[in-house]
């Protein structure tokens, strides 16, 4: 199977091609953190930061390693960069990794990193190891480590992440075995890490810090035999950077360009940190309509008059993935695994309704990719048409041809967001989780 276009799944979700997760946090059913959305009216009193928040964001041909492009349709990368805790020299910029709105979370690959990050450990001396799972059955294991993280002119001290494959892994315990996914080089990985900059402060939350642990088990403690299930405290789980930063810390906003029907060779976006915290993201949401999702991060998608209640928004998956019994599915192929081939472009509209019963309906179309790939000689990287089946019966997954040619708003779960002005000295804030379009 390809992976590059196997969808993402919700709570933890691989994002086609590499690893990265596509839903809110590592295990389903995984419940961490409030879904309800507040709003109230408050003095403002808030000083606009002056921290550089914009990061570009890239869907193109990179990386590029051994005389060839790697880049895989609508993979968004961006550079991120880490330091040892504690140091502003032991750094480096780690280039080509995904964006991702549906995690929360930077999973690096070991082969990437070459500052001395060393294993994070329980009180007993044992390495916390972290293992993420996916929707077509694998999984994903290595250690838990820290380090400085900085994207854009933001930084967040001592974030606990997860490296890769790293040389010092513990051996993948039993209650993680099944479809190992180990270290790759980029040639074969397509990106060098994940970025997820969702809607959880941490991957699990407090199902994973607590003695009576979710089933499957996300962490795991390693001694020199054998690695156990265990329960890690909420400050140690893999964090959102974004929630750590000093300022600009309540979300994301993920603004990409409109791109035509045939697709585009390369795609520049930008990544703004803070929702309404600077002049370049004060305009309170603007016209974009607020949806709240569910404990399990979740909406709920109506299509063809049936209502899938996994649903989820995810810019590291590459396609929109939806059930559908007349979209045919393509023949198997390198480039085109998992998604569906219709003969001619397929026009279609579904109703996204939050936990609160608001409802945004979205227009997307499904095109056929092995025409597109056609078209450009396979030179194109960015297309707005790519459909697929989703991975589960109630699964509806909102991918990257959704966040074309919008802004899409990405709410951290307990963060106060700033939605309108009342007068000089009174606006309207609203808590997260939220995803606002």
């Amino acid at each position: 199977m390809n992976r590059f276009f196997f969808p993402t799944r919700p709570r933890a979700s691989r994002a086609l091609g590499f690893l990265a997760l596509a839903a809110m946090g590592v295990l389903a059913g995984c419940g961490g953190g409030s879904s309800s959305s507040t709003t109230s009216t408050t003095v403002s009193t808030t000083t606009l930061s002056s921290t550089v928040n914009a990061q570009k964001v890239v869907v193109d041909g990179l990386p590029f390693v051994n005389s060839v492009y790697t880049g895989l349709p609508n993979a968004l990368y961006t550079t991120v960069n880490i330091c040892l805790p504690g140091s502003t020299t032991a750094c480096q910029a780690v280039f080509n990794v995904q964006v991702d709105t549906g995690s929360s979370g930077l999973r690096l690959l070991s082969s990437a990193v070459y500052i001395p990050l060393t294993a994070n450990k329980d009180s007993g001396g044992n390495t916390i190891s972290n293992c993420g799972r996916f929707s077509d059955g694998s999984v994903q294991w290595g250690v838990m480590s820290t380090a400085n993280v900085q994207v854009a002119g933001e930084i967040a001290s001592s974030v606990p992440i997860q490296l890769i494959g790293a040389a010092n892994s513990p051996a993948q315990p039993a209650g993680c075995a099944s479809g190992v996914i180990t270290d790759r080089p980029p040639l074969a990985a397509g990106a060098n890490g994940i970025l997820g900059v969702g809607m959880r402060k941490q991957d699990c939350g407090a199902p994973c810090a607590s003695a009576a642990l979710p089933s499957p088990v996300t962490y795991f403690t390693c001694g020199s035999v054998a690695c156990a299930p265990t329960p890690v405290a909420l400050a140690n789980q893999l964090q959102n950077p974004v929630a750590l930063f000093p300022q600009d810390n309540n979300g994301v906003v993920l603004q990409l360009p409109a791109i035509g029907d045939q697709g585009s060779n390369s795609m520049t976006g930008t990544l703004l940190f803070g929702i309404a915290t600077q002049s370049n993201n004060n305009n309170f949401l603007g016209a974009a309509q607020i949806q709240t999702p569910d404990a399990n991060g979740h909406f709920i998608t109506t299509f063809n008059g049936v209502a899938y209640a996994n649903s989820y928004f995810a810019s590291g998956a590459r396609a929109i993935y939806f059930p559908s019994a007349s979209l045919p599915v393509c023949l198997a192929s390198a480039a085109i695994t998992g998604l569906y081939c219709p003969t001619a472009t397929q026009n279609f509209s579904a109703l996204v309704t939050d936990v609160n019963k608001v409802s945004s309906n979205v227009a997307f179309s499904v095109a056929n990719p092995v025409a597109l790939l056609q078209f450009a000689f396979g030179l194109n990287r960015a297309f707005n048409n790519l459909g697929g089946p989703a991975p589960s019966a109630t699964g509806f997954i909102w991918g990257m041809p959704f966040f074309y040619g919008r802004s899409v708003y990405v709410a951290i779960e307990g963060q106060t967001v700033t939605t309108s002005t009342i007068s000089a000295v009174t606006t309207t804030s609203t808590t997260g989780p939220f995803i606002a379009f």
